[in-house]
């Protein structure tokens, strides 16, 4: 038996706007993605020099409490 999908159509779509549901998943590999990124700036944050962290305004304190930060603990406005 022969099946003929229709283009943008699929697992999860709204019938006839191709266009998937909500809860699809995407946004959650969207946030998995963002806390990544955070992850790594802060890694790199952590690893800076004390001469390139005075040039961006911040103590190593300050660098060191942000870098120890988890990855969930982000600004509203980092989110979206």
């Amino acid at each position: 038996m022969t099946m003929m999908i229709r283009a943008g159509a699929g697992a999860g779509a709204d019938e006839g706007t191709g266009k998937r549901a909500r809860g699809s998943g995407r946004g959650w590999l969207a946030a998995i993605g963002r806390a990544i990124r955070l992850s790594r700036q802060r890694r790199s944050l952590r690893d800076l020099d004390d001469h390139l962290l005075d040039d961006i305004g911040l103590s190593w304190m300050a660098a060191r409490r942000e870098a120890e930060r988890p990855f969930w603990d982000a600004p509203a406005h980092w989110r979206d």
